[in-house]
């Protein structure tokens, strides 16, 4: 299951890059401010990892990944309806962020 869950996690986080491109274009957004949200999601990824690491030594993978999977999906799901590029960076780089370090190396480690 882990390699299941991390196949996952790592395919959409690493596959930014891929999309790049199609988001400068479609948006209009210039090319600093669109890879800077990548980088506020791998700030968040640091920030978040400590309480992320202390949540599942409290309660546990079991009760975890449900609400960290739930997390991840509503903000690709919030991101698919974006309008600004503020909704972008808090969408992908925050609420993508957290999922991506709940689901992601720490809690697997």
């Amino acid at each position: 299951m882990s390699f299941v869950t991390l196949l996952l996690v790592m395919g959409t986080r690493f596959s930014f890059g891929v999309f790049y491109s199609s988001m400068l274009a479609e948006m209009g957004w210039g090319r600093a401010t669109t890879a800077g949200i990548f980088s506020v999601s791998m700030l968040v990824y640091a920030v978040v990892a400590l309480g992320v690491g202390a949540a599942f030594d409290w309660l546990g993978p079991r009760r975890m990944f449900p609400w960290a999977a739930i997390f991840l999906a509503l903000g690709f799901c919030l991101c698919s309806r974006i309008t600004a590029l503020w909704q972008f960076y808090l969408y992908y780089g925050v609420m993508v962020g957290i999922g991506f370090t709940a689901l992601g190396f720490i809690p697997h480690v």
